[in-house]
């Protein structure tokens, strides 16, 4: 897995430190509190996407630490530029 930059994922009212990453399948992903995720891109935004038991841990954590309500199996976000 490679670093390509480090960004502020936004989540409802807050925003966690985040990384681009390549994945280890050559796609692009997002690492976010240590864990990896692939990442989706369409009309509707980005999001996370994963099923392990590290990534589902991480976005519950993320889902009661910013109060979101989803149960999806993607957690979209926003970026901003980290200062």
């Amino acid at each position: 897995m490679t670093a390509e930059g480090a960004f502020d994922m936004k989540l409802g009212e807050g925003s966690e430190p985040a990384t681009y990453v390549t994945l280890p399948s050559g796609e692009r992903g997002v690492e976010v509190r240590g864990v990896a995720f692939s990442m989706t891109e369409d009309a509707a935004g980005r999001g996370l996407s994963g099923n392990s038991d590290d990534q589902r841990r991480v976005l519950d954590e993320l889902r009661r630490d910013y109060r979101l309500t989803s149960e999806a199996p993607t957690l979209a976000f926003e970026t901003g530029e980290r200062a």
